[in-house]
């Protein structure tokens, strides 16, 4: 298994949300190193979404349903849309990486003290 935190470089909260995870990893006798993953920002979502492909279409107001999943997509209120976005790009890179290299991985958030 690879444990990978999303860190926003730079980003004092989000540094020393990462410092004090390993550190409380270490506390706890896990038998794994929590890798550094640098989050994407808000100032990149709209060069990973052309790079990659990836169309937004989760909404910003009320709900939806995707037909072809079936799921139920709830707005979800936030004050930097893009934000929103790089966390979810973020998560997506990691998740194709697992699933792209047949990789076990446990993703965390800098704050998963």
């Amino acid at each position: 298994m690879k444990a990978v935190s999303i860190v926003i470089k730079g980003n004092e909260v989000s540094e020393l949300g990462y410092s004090r995870l390993v550190e409380s990893s270490k506390a706890v006798g896990n038998d794994f190193d929590i890798v550094r993953w640098d989050a994407i920002t808000p100032d990149r979502v709209d060069d990973f979404m052309e790079i990659s492909g990836i169309k937004w279409n989760y909404p910003w107001e009320g709900e939806v349903v995707d037909f072809a999943t079936g799921l139920k997509k709830s707005a979800y209120k936030t004050a930097n849309p893009k934000a929103r976005m790089a966390c979810a790009c973020s998560h997506y890179c990691l998740w194709h990486e697992s699933a792209t290299t047949d990789t076990t991985m446990l993703i965390l958030e800098h704050d998963a003290y």
